[in-house]
């Protein structure tokens, strides 16, 4: 889908005229995602950046228009803060309730300003990431192996964090909870991607 703030997503600047940024980000798997989405986003609006991350992780920004560079001295390390907790007092700012929403649309002394909050947001939203030209087929096979006898529809359910989760995580109980208003509307399968399994888990 193209971004009407950006332009069609698969336009890229000149690379004369490419600003350069360069940071660590040594942030989780979920962090991870939503940051490839808004380098995919500075990339579309003319800027490239230097990303040093884990070796694990530098799959996950194969299509977000950064080169995977070595740490060196000065680069900026993003702390890609927690974001407030929703107060609903103003429904129409959602950004503020997301972490990477925050970073994009509010700018700091370090990344750019990309414009109007609900606009950047908006922009955010409509960014294509797709990853499957670089997921090797032997990953697709062992996915296609997983879920082939399980009932659909199938809905993927990640909601225990590896991190603060005395703070972060729902408890259990309401979990299973959802699971149960999952399972109950749509029916199918949940497939548990939680850092606390030792093999992925479903339920059905």
């Amino acid at each position: 889908m193209a971004c009407l703030s950006c332009g069609p997503t698969n336009w890229r600047p000149p690379v004369e005229t490419i600003k350069r940024l360069s940071c660590s980000f040594p942030h989780g798997l979920g962090d991870a995602s939503w940051f490839a989405m808004y380098l995919k986003l500075l990339s579309q609006r003319g800027y490239g950046v230097n990303l040093s991350v884990p070796s694990d992780k530098e799959f996950i920004f194969a299509a977000s228009g950064a080169t995977i560079s070595p740490t060196v001295n000065g680069m900026h390390r993003e702390p890609y803060h927690e974001s407030p907790g929703a107060s609903f007092t103003n429904p129409t700012d959602y950004w503020t309730y997301n972490k990477i929403g925050r970073l994009a649309c509010s700018p700091n002394q370090y990344w750019p300003s990309l414009g109007e909050p609900k606009d950047v947001w908006n922009a955010l939203c409509e960014v294509d990431y797709d990853l499957t030209p670089h997921i090797p087929l032997e990953s697709h096979m062992k996915a296609a192996d997983v879920v082939m006898n399980l009932p659909r529809p199938i809905t993927l359910f990640h909601g225990k964090g590896n991190t603060s989760s005395e703070s972060k995580n729902i408890p259990d109980d309401i979990y299973r909870d959802i699971y149960r208003s999952i399972l109950d509307t749509v029916g199918g399968t949940i497939l548990l991607l939680e850092p606390i399994c030792s093999n992925l888990r479903y339920l059905y």
